[in-house]
């Protein structure tokens, strides 16, 4: 997602303006696509370049840990970064050639942080069966499953 921001460049030091991002599905990285992404960037020129700041919300699909099935999660990213003008080889966020501002990094990079470790559909999802692999959540299994043995359950030898 790329930002023009030659006319922000321009202006003296301490100009902003907000962006308004609205946009349906859009991929951030080869990995990593959003669905119904919005919110507001506040762009100041400062003395280094730009200074990019706003919170960004979007939905994306991931995949539950415990029954690997697909369900959309609600992503919030705060973004607060200083994109470089002119351009400094060892900074991985600089104002790209022809005053363009790619924020798909920092979107992708924001994303990934405040994703949870371990995405569950709901809270009680009963997994997959570790015999058959059916989705315990929709179908109750025919397997024949021996009862663990509880590691305390031989003394109950003593009690007896």
């Amino acid at each position: 997602m790329c930002l023009n921001v030659g006319f922000l460049l321009r202006e003296s030091v301490g100009s902003s303006r907000d962006w308004d991002i609205a946009e349906h599905r859009i991929i951030v990285a080869d990995e990593l696509a959003l669905d119904t992404l919005h919110g507001t960037i506040h762009l100041t020129r400062t003395p280094q370049g730009i200074y990019a700041e706003g919170d960004l919300q979007a939905i994306r699909k991931v995949e539950c840990v415990r029954c690997l099935r697909e369900f959309p999660i609600h992503v919030i990213s705060e973004m607060a970064e200083l994109y470089l003008y002119p351009p400094e080889s060892e900074s991985e966020f600089n104002i790209e050639q022809g005053d363009i501002l790619n924020i798909s990094p920092l979107i992708r990079e924001l994303t990934i942080i405040y994703e949870p470790m371990r995405p569950l559909c709901q809270i009680d999802c009963r997994g997959l069966c570790h015999d058959c692999g059916q989705d315990l959540n929709h179908v109750r299994c025919q397997c024949q499953r021996e009862e663990a043995k509880h590691r305390w359950s031989d003394l109950g030898i003593l009690i007896e």
